[in-house]
């Protein structure tokens, strides 16, 4: 007998028993403090379409996971009614009457939602606050304003007022009257930056301090009161468009533009907190100032020959594939086969994974009716946008592993990759800080490949990368549109029916790209040793 939580199928259609509401909603909206509350769960009716309901399924769990963090997350407003208090936070996470609504839409396979005024007076500026905030807590679906007239009306107020700011912000911090001086201010930068010189050090401070001499040179002597958000852009624009060089009477390349803007940069950031020193950035000013360099037709003729995003190429993925232990591995194989980054590597769950079965709609995408195939299927984060990967054998290998070392170690995380000792690697640190796991072992993986003798200059490249070099395969497979569709990128698909979202979303090309990556990619898989040498510690 199916549980009550599992998608089952009944006289309405498939329906899921999802998260929890209040038997009894107040009518004003405030909780009585330490009054229990009775809940039951919600039945959603998700159709008669088995496909069209896993998909709604895994977007409903999403959002039920998104209902909880942002109740975990909000503040309570607390109230003295007479003898009792109440509060605006339920005392548990629930279906509210907006969340469910959305709920409702999601399982119906509506990938947008209009969102209403909070409250019939609810002025303009504060719908486009509320709806940003939503939108910053429900990504599953993609909200709209309902009103649409009014939070266009709310936007234009929002930016009036953040000219208004900014225009204040540019005259704070201004060392009225001290007399302290540019060129001085740079000197002493200057003399820092020297100071970091060591015996046999790679040359980096010496470059920065001489390039901060030519800001010097550069830029006339002024009292640092004078300097604002106006005199820092003039700053800027020098650089951006990239004085003559002084030996050939030619424009500095973009290179060393970018290097000298960067040099500025931390200049002010370094005057901003030196104690010294009274003058203080502006407000935003990072925000404001631009730093876009100024390109000629030469520079972008010249940039459209050279690769834009570095990437691995097939021969040096054999070698980090070579080094790698299995749980480096699958990551490896997961970020090229599906174009996954750490976010999507740590929330992969086993229920999304689709192993050793025929694609239910084989015949629509074009694609072979084979009981061998492998998927995964799942809503991106990041995007909101629903996505299918066709498995290589290698990825079903390294997805079985990981099932086994799972079902080792003792773990209450519905996620595929798991610790050893039971933690999902997108879970937070104790701290609260940002999970860095996986770049860890990347990092220790280059380490181990870099020590040796035949491969010391190997190239460090971010782990992220490795999705852009599975994108550029699927491209120079196929084309922009399905290198898209691999990566889940662009808007959700505005469709009420999984058969429209396979229509408009063309994953049978993907799989056909697929497969021609995991040919180009033979000599990544070709005799790979049985001993890996790398294994990072504390998996």
């Amino acid at each position: 007998m199916a549980k009550k939580k599992d998608l089952r199928f009944g006289a309405k259609g498939y329906e899921l028993n999802k998260g929890w509401k209040a038997s009894e909603y107040p009518d004003n909206g405030l909780w009585v403090v330490d009054r229990p509350v009775k809940t039951v769960q919600h039945r959603f009716y998700l159709g008669y379409d088995l496909n069209a309901a896993e998909v709604a399924a895994l977007r409903l769990a999403q959002l039920w996971r998104q209902v909880e963090e942002e109740w975990a997350s909000r503040s309570a407003l607390t109230l003295d009614y007479g003898n009792a208090k109440q509060t605006d936070k339920p005392p548990r996470p629930l279906w509210e009457p907006l969340t469910l609504a959305m709920g409702m839409a999601v399982a119906k396979g509506a990938v947008t939602f209009s969102v209403p005024r909070r409250y019939a007076s609810q002025r303009n500026l504060d719908y486009v606050v509320y709806l940003a905030h939503l939108r910053s807590k429900f990504t599953v679906t993609q909200l709209v304003a309902e009103d649409h007239e009014a939070f266009i009306q709310g936007q234009a107020t929002a930016q009036r007022n953040a000219e208004l700011m900014r225009r204040a912000a540019s005259m704070v911090g201004r060392a009225t009257g001290t007399g302290q001086m540019l060129h001085q201010a740079l000197a002493d930068y200057i003399e820092m930056l020297r100071g970091q010189e060591r015996p046999g050090d790679s040359g980096w401070a010496r470059t920065q301090a001489n390039q901060a001499e030519r800001l010097k040179k550069a830029h006339k002597d002024e009292c640092l009161s004078n300097i604002g958000l106006t005199e820092m852009q003039r700053m800027f624009d020098y650089w951006r468009f990239r004085p003559k060089a002084e030996t050939t009477n030619r424009p500095i390349s973009p290179n060393t533009a970018g290097n000298h803007i960067w040099q500025l940069t931390d200049f002010f950031n370094w005057l901003h907190k030196e104690p010294k020193y009274e003058w203080r950035r502006p407000a935003d000013c990072w925000i404001d100032i631009d730093k876009a360099i100024k390109l000629t037709t030469a520079d972008k003729a010249d940039r459209h020959q050279t690769l834009q995003v570095p990437t691995y190429s097939p021969e040096e993925l054999a070698i980090l594939y070579g080094y790698a232990s299995p749980l480096m591995r699958a990551m490896i194989l997961l970020a090229l086969n599906c174009g996954f980054k750490q976010a999507e590597l740590g929330t992969l769950r086993v229920s999304e994974t689709f192993l050793n079965q025929a694609h239910p709609y084989a015949k629509m995408l074009g694609i072979p009716v084979n009981p061998n195939d492998s998927f995964i299927k799942r809503v991106r984060i990041k995007s909101g946008v629903y996505g299918e990967w066709l498995l290589w054998p290698e990825t079903v290998q390294a997805i079985h592993w990981a099932l086994d070392r799972r079902s080792q170690v003792k773990t209450n995380t519905p996620y595929l990759l798991v610790s050893s000792k039971g933690r999902g690697y997108a879970d937070k640190t104790s701290a609260g800080n940002k999970p860095s796991m996986v770049r860890n072992y990347w990092e220790s993986l280059l380490d181990t490949i870099q020590a040796e003798p035949n491969h010391e200059a190997f190239r460090r490249l971010p782990f992220s990368q490795l999705r852009k070099t599975g994108s550029d395969m699927v491209r120079a497979a196929s084309d922009g549109e399905i290198a898209a569709v691999y990566e889940c990128h662009g808007q959700p698909v505005r469709s009420d029916s999984l058969a429209d979202i396979y229509t408009n979303r063309p994953f049978g090309k993907v799989f056909d790209a697929l497969r021609k990556v995991r040919d180009r990619l033979e000599p990544m898989f070709a005799d790979v040793p049985k001993v890996q040498i790398h294994q990072p510690t504390g998996t």
